[in-house]
């Protein structure tokens, strides 16, 4: 009888097993599918192509895809749902933190994001969710529940994942863009000094000393910074003498091919990765031409040239990179309070670049609930923490 009194309690309380969700479509889509065809949940998978080789992912916000490149051939494409207006997925550089197979939300009722690639410690995710063709979760990017299962199945720590937001959002806003990396402990940009009138580069790659490589390249700037795991490693000055035309942005994944010591990049072979809302062009060749026209300080090109392996990203882009590090300081610093109390209570502030945010303040930083709002009409709204926002 004691026996059966014992099973009967331990039956009572065993820990309940929840049944983990399922999303979208269970098999691929065929290979031969248009991807602008593809309805919600839906993807398109060729992983067993290349069965080796470093991964990068490229994630559009404006169109509501992930593209999966392995060795720089496309071995996947899914439908996706980035963050809801108020909880905008934030576009950049991103690597993966750290994988969780069973991972749940600690800010939303525990709610299960399976198949997990943590993208900054705030909380941004590639994870399985319901996708429904448009923006949907609260900042991290859902995906169909067996595409995330071979994403994940794929993925390393240390993978680029790339996301691209909209044309409109340009560089002078201290939130992140297309092409501003990323702080992934603080979900905003990194802090760069400039270099002194009279340094033509800054190399310290023991500011990372293992990750994945990005390469930016900005026409306007006429600078080259490199950055290892979201850390930067490197800048120089550069002069990029092309012919008059507008340039666009586009982003490359390195194949394989030997560089000379003068310049890294030639002699390499360089995929091209499109960047929908960015490229102005469909395609772009990254050919011995192209990067003739680029200079770059010999010792420079030289450190640079050691670390470049397959897999490495490269984004090229007419657009300025360094104002918006001046601007975002700026705007930090130079704060207007136009109503209420911006020290402690409840209050609206104006930043130097014009966004405004409304809201509750703690030791004059935004802390607690609020909104912040910017030029382009970009909204965050929710919890904030120390001036940033945060994500779930």
């Amino acid at each position: 009888m004691f026996r059966i009194f014992s099973l009967v309690l331990a039956f009572i309380f065993a820990p309940v097993t929840v049944a983990e969700p399922f999303w979208g479509s269970k098999a691929s889509e065929p290979v031969d599918t248009d991807p602008k065809k593809l309805k919600a949940g839906q993807f398109i998978w060729k992983g067993h192509d290349v069965a080796s080789g470093a991964v990068v992912a490229l994630v559009s916000i404006p169109e509501q895809r992930i593209y999966l490149y392995r060795n720089g051939v496309l071995i996947g494409i899914s439908t996706v749902s980035t963050g809801k207006r108020g909880y905008g997925t934030p576009a950049g550089i991103f690597t993966v933190l750290e994988k969780d197979r069973h991972h749940r939300s600690r800010t939303y009722d525990n709610a299960p994001m399976p198949y997990a690639n943590r993208l900054t410690w705030q909380g941004v995710a590639l994870h399985a969710g319901h996708v429904l063709g448009r923006p949907a979760s609260h900042g991290c990017i859902r995906l169909p529940s067996q595409f995330a299962r071979l994403l994940f199945d794929v993925s390393t720590l240390g993978m680029t994942v790339v996301i691209t937001g909209y044309q409109n959002q340009t560089l002078k806003f201290s939130h992140s863009t297309a092409l501003s990396p990323i702080d992934s402990e603080e979900s905003s940009l990194v802090n760069m000094s400039d270099l002194t009138p009279t340094e033509e580069f800054r190399w310290q790659p023991e500011n990372a000393q293992e990750g994945s490589i990005s390469i930016i390249i900005s026409e306007a700037d006429q600078y080259l910074l490199v950055y290892r795991k979201g850390i930067e490693i490197g800048r120089a000055k550069i002069s990029m003498t092309l012919p008059k035309k507008h340039l666009g942005t586009y982003a490359f994944i390195l194949q394989e091919g030997e560089a000379t010591e003068t310049n890294p990049f030639l002699n390499h072979r360089w995929m091209s990765i499109s960047i929908p809302a960015y490229s102005h062009e469909k395609t772009v060749m990254l050919n011995a031409s192209f990067f003739e026209h680029l200079n770059i300080p010999i010792d420079f090109a030289k450190a640079l040239n050691s670390l470049l392996t397959s897999g490495t990203t490269l984004l090229i882009t007419d657009k300025p990179m360094l104002g918006s590090q001046i601007i975002s300081k700026a705007s930090a610093s130079q704060p207007r309070c136009v109503k209420g109390n911006c020290v402690h209570g409840q209050g609206t502030q104006i930043y130097v670049d014009g966004s405004k945010y409304i809201g509750q303040f703690k030791n004059g930083l935004s802390e607690g609930q609020g909104q912040l709002i910017f030029p382009n009409g970009e909204k965050y709204v929710g919890n904030f923490k120390n001036d940033k926002f945060q994500w779930d």
